[in-house]
């Protein structure tokens, strides 16, 4: 039992870090931060925007650290909030410019070759589904044990 938590937690590790390297190289070549690619990617899922605490959701980060984030897309011109009646954008829905379109089409280009690239090669379509599908439910299950608070 000790040793296959010790090989689950060692090979998410490395599956983490890797993306977030590649993330970070992707995104940095374009000027922007390893961070910014979901945010671009889920955006360009949305055409009516998100406002901050849907962003929170999808992307399952605190609001805080969308809305410094959001501030930061806005700033280089990759978003902006078309229903922005001048209070707050807190509950206004952040939506993709032209150029955050652009950016987001690019980035969605490297996320396919990289996961066809790593999931494709010496991976098996059976295997590959059922990891997937492996995957899914050690994520249910984390969240369902992390949200009981009748927990032991």
């Amino acid at each position: 039992m000790l040793q296959r938590f010790i090989n689950f937690t060692k090979n998410i590790t490395i599956i983490s870090k890797g993306i977030e390297q590649i993330k970070n190289e992707v995104m940095n070549a374009h000027g922007l931060n390893g961070g910014d690619a979901m945010y671009l990617f889920y955006l360009s899922r949305y055409s009516e925007g998100l406002t901050v605490s849907q962003m929170s959701e999808i992307n399952n980060v605190c609001k805080s650290a969308v809305s410094r984030t959001y501030a930061g897309l806005y700033e280089k011109g990759y978003i902006h909030y078309p229903n922005h009646d001048g209070g707050k954008k807190y509950n206004t829905p952040a939506v993709l410019t032209k150029k955050g379109n652009e950016q987001a089409a690019r980035i969605e280009d490297a996320i396919c070759k990289y996961v066809d690239m790593f999931s494709l090669t010496n991976v098996e379509d059976e295997d590959r589904t059922t990891m997937y599908r492996s995957l899914r439910t050690i994520a249910n299950n984390i969240n369902a044990y992390l949200n009981d608070e009748n927990k032991q």
